[in-house]
């Protein structure tokens, strides 16, 4: 998230701005105006802290903000427009385009990186926000998942139960194949315990690594399993 987009026609400023944003721990990607800019923020890993220069040619930087906010509504970015306009209709004019923040030109080292920290709180905050939206979604869709799964499962190790108590016990064959069946839901009733057990969202490695799955025993564990 320290990777920061600089929309800004002049050398000068894009100069200032890569000395201080880099000495912070930033990593400032530059555009010359705002073609360039919406290029940049078509890529998978767009920045999501942006410094729009107000007054660039074609693109503005409150029209940029404007199809920004438009293109994607989803995307998580904080936009502060940089100017040297301070009335008060141009401010009105920036947040209605979708600004965040404001900072004059020339501006003060500390003001901007003040305001540079807020915005990559803000970012930060947003998305905990929605991580823990979808670990609530996660855990809401395994319980639907395990009520489902229960009954039929419950159906189908009750009639291996009974075909057991009835089968001779010279068919040897038919024992075992009934004997895997009764395995086999014992297995997939565990699993469906260990699922309605999750308490708190927890994944692990899976295929060497490769992918992440939810932890199944993190639940059982804090149900007082073993």
């Amino acid at each position: 998230m320290n990777k920061i987009l600089v929309a800004d026609d002049s050398g000068v400023f894009r100069e200032v701005f890569r000395k201080y944003l880099i000495d912070w721990g930033y990593s400032p990607v530059f555009a010359k105006d705002g073609e360039a800019a919406m290029r940049i923020m078509e890529n998978d890993d767009f920045p999501r802290l942006l410094l729009l220069d107000w007054n660039m040619p074609g693109i503005t930087g409150p029209e940029l903000c404007f199809k920004l906010r438009i293109k994607d509504s989803t995307k998580s970015v904080f936009i502060i427009l940089t100017t040297s306009r301070n009335k008060n209709d141009d401010i009105i004019i920036g947040l209605e385009a979708g600004a965040d923040d404001f900072i004059s030109k020339p501006f003060r080292p500390d003001e901007l990186k003040a305001r540079l920290s807020t915005g990559h709180r803000i970012l930060t905050l947003h998305k905990q926000a929605l991580e823990e939206k979808s670990k609530a979604a996660v855990l809401e869709t395994a319980g639907a998942i395990c009520h489902e799964f229960n009954q039929p499962l419950q159906i189908i190790k009750g009639w291996a139960e009974i075909l057991l108590s009835r089968i001779n016990k010279i068919e040897k064959e038919c024992i075992h194949g009934v004997n895997e069946i009764l395995k086999s839901t014992e297995r997939l009733e565990k699993l469906t315990y260990d699922l309605m057990n999750i308490s708190e969202y927890k994944t692990k490695g899976y295929m060497n690594g490769k992918k992440r799955i939810v932890d199944f025993k993190k639940g059982d564990k804090d149900q007082g399993g073993k």
